[in-house]
This record gives C-alpha cells, sequence and structure tokens, in this order.
C-alpha cells in the first residue's frame, strides 16, 4: 500500500496538498483492485493446476479425463475415436479430436504419457538376402506376403501387415468403409484421407472383392438429413435439398429423378449410383 501511495509525495505533495485529487485517488483504487484481481487470477490458476493428474489418453477412463478439465462432450469424442480403432502416438495426436483447445492441450501437455515425436519401427519391412544372386545383396520386400483379403470384411489389425499401414491409417480405411457402407470398387481406396498412391497400389495388389459384394444402402426417400449427410458421398446440404425436393415433389422412382435435385452434380449421382435404394 505504502508503495502505491509514494508516488503522490515525490512532489513535496502531502494529504493537506491540493494535489492530491479524486483522479489521483481513483487511479490508487484501479492499481488496488487490479492487483487484487492478478492475485485471484493465480490462485484460481494454480488451484486448477494442481487437479491435474498424468495420464495416458489411450487407456484413461472417462473419470481421469474429466478430472483433466476436459469438458464432457470432448470426452465423448476421444472415447468414440478410441472406440473406432483410434490411436494417439504423440502428445500432438489429442489435437486432432476435432474442437480440442489449443490453450487446453498447452496446460496437460506436460500430464499426457505420450512421447512428444512417434518414430515408427521398421518391422514392416522384411529384409531378406537373395540367395540366387550372387552379390548377395539386401532387399526390402514392398509388403509382407499375406492372402489377399477382401477389403469389405478385412479388420485394421490385418490391414497393418500391408506396408506403409500403420494404426492410425487402418483405423482410417476402416472407418470411411463403414462410411460408404462398404466398398463397390477398389478404385475407391484412392479417396480415402491422407494416404498415397503407393499405398493404394499395395492395398488393391493385397484385396479384392468378391463377386456377390453387396453395399450398404442408402433410402433416398426415407432417410433423415442426418442420416443422408452420414454418408461421405453426401453434404449437409445435399443431405437438406434433397429432403425439402422430397417433401415438394415427392419421391424419388430414379436416378434421373436425382438430377433435378438442387446441388445434385452428374459425378455425385455417379458416386452415389451403387448406394441409392429407392
Amino acid at each position: 500500500m505504502l508503495a502505491t501511495l509514494k508516488p503522490l509525495f515525490i512532489l513535496g505533495a502531502s494529504w493537506d496538498d491540493t494535489t492530491v485529487t479524486t483522479t489521483h485517488l481513483d487511479s490508487l483504487v484501479a492499481i488496488l483492485e487490479q492487483q487484487r484481481s492478478e492475485e485471484k487470477s493465480q490462485q484460481l490458476l494454480a488451484k486448477e493446476t494442481s487437479t491435474f493428474i498424468s495420464f495416458d489418453p489411450n487407456i484413461a477412463t472417462r473419470e481421469v479425463l474429466e478430472q483433466n478439465n476436459i469438458p464432457q462432450w470432448l470426452v465423448d469424442r476421444i472415447i468414440k475415436y478410441r472406440d473406432r480403432g483410434g490411436k494417439f502416438l504423440k502428445k500432438d495426436d489429442l489435437l486432432k479430436i476435432y474442437g480440442f483447445p489449443v490453450d487446453l492441450h498447452t496446460s496437460l501437455y506436460s500430464y499426457i504419457r505420450l512421447p512428444e515425436q512417434y518414430r515408427r519401427e521398421s518391422s514392416n519391412k522384411v529384409k531378406y538376402k537373395s540367395t540366387k544372386n550372387s552379390n548377395h545383396k539386401t532387399q526390402s520386400q514392398s509388403y509382407r506376403k499375406t492372402e489377399k483379403m477382401n477389403i469389405n470384411t478385412v479388420d485394421s489389425i490385418t490391414l497393418q501387415q500391408i506396408f506403409g499401414i500403420g494404426e492410425v491409417l487402418s483405423a482410417r480405411i476402416v472407418r470411411f468403409r463403414e462410411k460408404l457402407g462398404g466398398f463397390h470398387s477398389l478404385d475407391q481406396l484412392s479417396e480415402i484421407y491422407h494416404i498415397s498412391p503407393e499405398v493404394v497400389q499395395n492395398l488393391k495388389d493385397n484385396s479384392f472383392l468378391p463377386p456377390d459384394n453387396n453395399v450398404n444402402k442408402v433410402n433416398i426417400n426415407a432417410d433423415e438429413v442426418s442420416t443422408l449427410a452420414s454418408h461421405p458421398y453426401i453434404s449437409f446440404s445435399l443431405a437438406r435439398a434433397i429432403v425439402k425436393h422430397r417433401e415438394m415433389y415427392g419421391s424419388f422412382n430414379s436416378l434421373n429423378d436425382c438430377q433435378e435435385v438442387y446441388l445434385m452434380e452428374d459425378s455425385i449421382i455417379q458416386k452415389l449410383r451403387p448406394y441409392l435404394n429407392f
């Protein structure tokens, strides 16, 4: 308090001096209030920080996640991500969860029991020495030897036998397949997010679709907006346009009827052709 008042006396002013004005007093009050506000904020911050506990986001329970000040809606997304085969390999992977606040991640950083950087093991590459080559050079197979797999039934663990596919990408492949309702063509593999042409080719070489392959179809005459929009080929705007058109003009009877829908381009119709049920 005295330290705060000191600047008022350096010019020889006293409490009876006319230089001590209402403005001076208001300034003093503002300074004191700011100091108290800062002290309170520091106390709250210390209190919040003390509630953090170390955790592995791959196995932490809902209670542990919520104890680390992660909101319930975000905890739901983390658990849903794990249930679908997703895995956190390094600290920054938590930011892959949609809507994860950067400031919260910064506060939790030292409590996340994961490495800062993930180094992939090179065990997927099977090295051998050629017995037919006189130079005995070490060669690498482009993928592990395995029987061809049904791309619509294979699980994420088996997918990891293909060279270039790890835990994250295998989960992404399965998740895309589920949203599609199943692959109707191996060419759709190139539509998977963040997959390289080399990995697509490895997948094609090691997978197949049976002759009697069936996919789950979208009921364009009955499904709601949310259901339609969950399909990778139907945006939310297009889903609303489909339902609106259906309400105004009645049911769709063929692909030609779909062409009348606002936002329904020919390229989308061709991609949706195997997935539409009238």
